[in-house]
Order: C-alpha cells, then sequence, then structure tokens
C-alpha cells in the first residue's frame, strides 16, 4: 500500500483507536477492513480482481485503496469505525473532485468514439474508485438512524437508499455519474473491440493470457456494476430506464446537463443498448488466487488435448451475438 494511502486512512482511524482494541493497529488493521471489503462486499459487486490486487497493492491507486477501505469499514458495522468511514469518504470526495481535470472527458471536444485513440489505456483504477465512492454515498445518505435501518443490506437496494437520500446528495451522487458514464462513452469502455484492443497486451509473455483475460473481465463487469447503479437510480430496480426519459425531478439537470441528445436519455443513464460486449464469465476463474486454482477453473469442460488459448479464454474474437446489447429489448420489457 503506498504511503499516500496509508497515511490518510491510519488518520481517518487514528481517533478511533481506543474502541476498536479487538481489531489490529497499523496496516494490519487497514488489512483486515481490506479482507472485509472482498469477504462481505465484493461477492455482490464483484468489479475488483482480488488476486490483482492482492499481488500490486503496494503499486494501486490510493484513491481505489481507499474507497474500499471506507466500505471495509462500513461493513464491519460498528458506530466507531463507520464514522471513521464517513470521516475518510468525505476526504476522498474532495480529492476526486481536485483531480477531476485528470479523469473527467465528459466536456471532451468531438464524438464519443469505440476506438480509443489518444489514451491508449483505461483509467480503470480510478473509476472503480469513483465507482465505488459513489455506491458509498448511496448507502450511506440513505441510511436511517435505527440500527436496524444502518445495516447494509447484503442486496444493497441502492433505489431503496437513493428515495430516502438528501436531494443535495442525490444531485451531487448525479453529477459525478454523469461524468463517469460519459467518460467511459468517450474511451470506448462499452465496446467490446476497445475493451480487447486496450487490454489484451502484456509485457510478461508467459502471463499473457491470464493477464488478459483478468483485464477484459474487470473492464466488463465493471461496466455491469456501472449500469446497476443507474438502473437503481432510475428508480426501477432491474429495468432499463426507457427512451426519452430525463430524470428531471431526480436532479438530471443538476447531474452535468440534463439529455443527451444522441441517445434521448438523461447524461448519467447507462442503458443495456450501449452495452455492447459479452457478459462476465467463469466465476472460479475470476475467483482464483493461485495459479493451481486457475489451471483447475479453466480445465472444467474443456477437453484435455485443448491447449489454452486466446478463443478458449474467450478473447479470440469480438462474439458479436453474445452482447448484452442483443437483449436489450428483453431487458426493457422485463422491467
Amino acid at each position: 500500500m503506498s504511503r499516500n494511502s496509508l497515511s490518510s486512512a491510519q488518520s481517518a482511524l487514528g481517533r478511533f483507536g481506543g474502541t476498536i482494541t479487538s481489531r489490529p493497529s497499523g496496516p494490519e488493521k487497514i488489512q483486515h477492513f481490506l479482507n472485509l471489503y472482498f469477504d462481505i462486499f465484493s461477492p455482490h459487486w464483484p468489479f475488483i480482481h482480488r488476486a490483482s490486487f492482492t499481488m500490486n497493492q503496494s503499486n494501486e491507486s490510493p484513491l481505489l485503496v481507499q474507497s474500499m477501505l471506507v466500505i471495509g469499514m462500513w461493513v464491519a458495522d460498528t458506530a466507531s469505525i463507520r464514522a471513521a468511514a464517513v470521516e475518510l469518504h468525505g476526504k476522498l470526495g474532495e480529492a476526486i473532485s481536485e483531480q477531476r481535470k485528470k479523469w473527467d472527458l465528459s466536456a471532451a471536444s468531438g464524438s464519443p468514439g469505440t476506438t480509443p485513440q489518444a489514451n491508449p489505456k483505461f483509467p480503470l483504477p480510478m473509476y472503480q474508485a469513483i465507482l465505488l465512492h459513489i455506491i458509498f454515498t448511496l448507502l450511506h445518505k440513505g441510511n436511517g438512524g435505527s440500527e436496524a435501518e444502518s445495516k447494509m443490506s447484503l442486496a444493497l437496494d441502492l433505489t431503496l437508499a437513493l428515495k430516502s437520500s438528501p436531494l443535495t446528495a442525490r444531485d451531487l451522487t448525479l453529477s459525478l455519474l454523469s461524468s463517469l458514464v460519459q467518460s467511459c462513452r468517450r474511451l470506448g469502455m462499452f465496446h467490446y473491440p476497445s475493451i480487447l484492443t486496450v487490454c489484451r497486451e502484456s509485457p510478461d509473455e508467459h502471463t499473457f493470457l491470464p493477464h488478459a483475460w483478468v483485464s477484459v473481465e474487470e473492464v466488463k463487469r465493471f461496466n455491469v456494476a456501472l449500469w446497476r447503479v443507474c438502473r437503481a437510480i432510475s428508480g426501477r430496480s432491474w429495468a432499463c430506464p426507457p427512451t426519452g426519459r430525463t430524470d428531471a425531478g431526480a436532479g438530471a439537470g443538476a447531474a452535468g446537463g440534463g439529455v443527451d441528445g444522441r441517445q434521448g436519455n438523461a447524461k448519467w443513464e447507462l442503458r443495456a443498448a450501449e452495452l455492447r460486449f459479452p457478459l462476465p464469465t467463469n466465476d472460479a476463474m475470476w475467483a482464483a488466487q493461485t495459479w493451481e486454482e486457475w489451471d483447475s477453473a479453466v480445465a472444467r469442460g474443456r477437453d484435455e488435448d485443448v491447449d489454452v488459448d486466446a478463443d478458449v479464454l474467450g478473447l479470440g474474437d469480438y462474439r458479436e451475438d453474445e452482447w448484452i446489447s442483443v437483449a436489450a429489448g428483453m431487458l426493457e420489457l422485463l422491467g
């Protein structure tokens, strides 16, 4: 973990140390809450790859580590620790705003494309941190004061949380979400050919396929999580918002500019028709913590005589017939 990440986290936790003496201290305490993030929160929002994060934790984005830490502290379900989580969450909001010029492409000139050009890499750690920040804002601001209301539902009903959120929190959340969705559009992050172009690169040929698969899977899972948040905010728990909806009453006008003329939607709305990539696949491979577990997961259902290559891992072609967008109409009807 970076020094900046550790310092900010320890600062937020420090004043509560006397009430959580049963927990480990220092870096071990922080690792404890990161483990809670993966053990409790991640199964419901699985868009950060645990094995990769653990391997590269010392080099991870401080904002991402701290956003994960906030949620890990919150799910610990202890009043003093939750207070520290809210404090750290506030500091993260300031940091995200201060760095907006670095990540926000919503106001960039030109039309959103499907092939990354000027930016050959997706700023995924930053976008993951922002999405976690948005999710926590909805959960925290929508929380009541009683013990029963303060328990985070593992189903994480963001629709209910948003309905009970203060209007100002809702507007700020939609503004941030609008910038995030539009930035992802501009980078081509919802388009499978672009995802493959960016992610099928590795400096180590030995780890090329696993690295590429994890990179692609993280982008897909992030996109699906972002879509889930947009659907929840639309007020219909599992439905895609209908074409032409502006959600002005929910603060879309404050959400960075009202309606997207190209699609007829509020700019924060992400519809299934935009998700031009296959669904995330193979939870066993995603959950693998060791090379042995990875090899075992890859081998399941595969002929032993067939070598593992890009086609076996689903990275060999664009697979247009499997894109989520193909079923967009059905998803809207089910809503």
